[in-house]
């Protein structure tokens, strides 16, 4: 009873965190120009137009649409990028767009090239929070052309970036500005891989890949160097780069002849001011001399290749958002199962035993179920709150409590209760608290349903604060 009250408190602590960090972030009733956000440039031969949707927030695929101003800029066939399925009450199953995205569309000059160009987008989104959709939306952005015969390191971003739609005037770069990838040929059978990352914007290590477009080569270990260690909101704790970085692409090839070949990377990054760009495949072309070395492409070492790792919290995820409703309740209940013969559970068998034993020897199955089921039921409803608690925040809860601070203070807090229980000091609550508390348990054992629900929510609480469940809650989560 002792380090119940401690125990009590260091669980509510971080579910009082996420909670007050999820009000925070409650997304605002926007207007459409606030609520759905753009930034448009030309790269010489295309206009990238990167869209940033507030959170609550959603844009439909198929009301959107973009149309040239001018008549000596003509506007070639853009493909817009795939969404994800949605059905509202508005206009049914329609693919949307969330956060951030990019269109990449291409143009040709007739004529002379003007020094701007006006370009017409049309839109229209809804928000999912307040349940109304903004009428279509008609929004003309001027644009800076660049020349086709300028060079592109003489471009400064005031000659050539659009402002930011829907009246901010953020200075986020379009993702290719922001992360430029190169390719160099070392020798015959090794590439550089380089990428410039401007001031102001990371990449992430572990989300770049690469992969040869040929059937006559193949891709090995892209060799990259140490990043620095960040924690941020996306991903938790993560290598990233800061300004150019350089990496070894080695080539396996079945010919030892000089050849072209296309190269597929993969990456994504993210600015420091919040905005994380959605993940980039680019492919570059390299021409390669002679090969040295000659091997068959069966042999090559195709370890980058491999599937990545899956973390638990995605596999779960997996099984939620592609299963049916009868595999996911069957997983579940049976992860619920294997909880049960966990160290953690086995305070609470003499809690619940002593709730129906209190009916006394005369009671029935059907009672010790109903009261066994609304225990139960009490501490699922604690669980599930701090998971919603915890996805409302919209963190990785798991990278946050693995910060060397956090795991200092729990660590700290689990000397001193272990310190107190080998007899070092007395810890006890007042006689108050202990004789109410005492009375509110000599009644739960009178075996009523309600009693039994809310000594369940209590064991619950209880329970995440010790160490074992604590972990096990965090990493579901």
């Amino acid at each position: 009873m002792r380090n119940n009250f401690l125990k009590l408190a260091l669980a509510i602590a971080p579910l009082l965190l996420a909670a007050t960090h999820a009000f925070a972030q409650e997304p605002e009733k926007l207007r459409a120009e606030d609520a759905y956000r753009y930034a448009a440039a030309d790269t010489g031969s295309t206009i990238e137009i990167d869209w940033f949707v507030e959170p609550g927030y959603y844009l439909y695929r198929g009301k959107m649409s973009y149309e040239s101003g001018s008549d000596a800029i003509v506007l070639g066939e853009y493909a817009l990028p795939t969404g994800e399925p949605h059905e509202d009450e508005f206009f049914g199953v329609q693919e949307i767009y969330r956060d951030a995205f990019y269109v990449s569309i291409p143009y040709s000059v007739a004529g002379d090239l003007p020094e701007t160009v006006d370009l017409i987008i049309k839109s229209q989104g809804c928000s999912e929070a307040f349940g109304f959709c903004h009428p279509p939306q008609t929004w003309t952005e001027t644009i800076r052309l660049v020349a086709r015969n300028d060079d592109p390191g003489k471009i400064t971003l005031g000659d050539t970036f659009g402002s930011f739609g829907g009246g901010a005037n953020a200075d986020f770069l379009p993702v290719d500005e922001a992360f430029e990838p190169i390719l160099t040929a070392l020798d015959g059978n090794a590439v550089e891989v380089a990428f410039r990352v401007a001031d102001g914007y990371y990449l992430y290590k572990d989300k770049i890949t690469a992969r040869a477009d040929s059937d006559i080569a193949q891709a090995g270990i892209l060799d990259l160097p140490a990043g620095k260690l960040k924690t941020d909101q996306y991903f938790g704790e993560q290598e990233v780069y800061y300004g150019d970085v350089f990496g070894k692409l080695s080539i396996a090839r079945a010919t030892p002849e000089a050849m072209d070949l296309d190269i597929e990377l993969g990456y994504q990054g993210c600015a420091e001011d919040g905005i994380c760009y959605p993940p980039v495949k680019r492919t570059l072309s390299v021409s390669l001399p002679a090969a040295t070395a000659v091997s068959a492409l069966s042999a090559v070492n195709t370890t980058a290749a491999a599937a990545p790792m899956v973390s638990e919290q995605a596999k779960l995820a997996q099984i939620i958002s592609g299963s049916s409703l009868l595999v996911v309740i069957g997983t579940f209940f049976g992860a619920g199962l294997l909880l049960a013969f966990t160290p953690c559970v086995l305070p609470m068998v003499p809690i619940l035993s002593g709730i129906i034993a209190g009916e006394g020897k005369d009671v029935s199955a059907a009672r010790g179920f109903s009261l066994a089921l609304s225990y139960v039921m009490g501490m699922a409803l604690i669980y599930t709150a701090a998971g919603v608690a915890a996805a409302a925040a919209g963190l990785q809860l798991q990278a946050t409590f693995n910060q060397p601070w956090v795991l200092a203070v729990f660590s700290g807090m689990f000397v001193i209760l272990a310190a107190g229980m080998f007899g070092m000091y007395d810890m006890q609550m007042p006689s108050a608290i202990q004789s109410r508390l005492a009375s509110i348990s000599s009644n739960q054992r009178s075996g009523s349903v309600i009693g039994a629900f809310i000594m369940g929510a209590i064991s619950s609480l209880i329970d995440i604060g010790g160490s074992c469940h604590r972990n096990s809650v965090i990493e579901f989560l």
